[in-house]
């Protein structure tokens, strides 16, 4: 078990996003993908309609179709991929999310919102392109 722990549905449109780009000219169809990341296809579907709605990607219709990347996948940030399946991050300050609080001072004091930081940034700061 990990402390940071990331969605399903963040893990299949990264890894999703990074086979559609090392596979291209070739186009691959949500088949495909759900069956090579052992996935169920009608999740990996919501995911991609997701993506396609933020225009990273096109479906391509027909026995050759599949997904293609709309971007340079040096544009893709694992951030902005991050926040079209989970949502915009909104930092507040307390990690638990509450408006209020029993002690004066947080007991965690503010290390967890440096951790939330650092790791917002390394998801800003990877992008697509390091793995495809």
């Amino acid at each position: 078990m990990s402390l940071i722990n990331f969605s399903e549905g963040f893990f299949l449109a990264v890894h999703s996003l990074v086979l559609i780009e090392k596979n291209k000219p070739n186009r691959l169809s949500a088949k495909y993908l759900a069956n090579v990341l052992h996935s169920s296809q009608a999740h990996l579907s919501k995911i991609f309609q997701k993506l396609t709605k933020a225009n990273l990607v096109t479906s391509i219709r027909g026995p050759l179709g599949g997904f293609v990347l709309n971007k340079d996948p040096h544009e893709i940030s694992f951030l902005d991929i991050y926040e079209v399946v989970e949502g915009r991050i909104n930092f507040s300050s307390c990690v638990f999310n509450k408006k209020e609080c029993a002690f004066k001072e947080c007991i965690f004091g503010y290390d967890l919102n440096s951790i939330s930081q650092d790791v917002y940034e390394k998801l800003k700061d990877t992008k697509l392109s390091d793995f495809a």
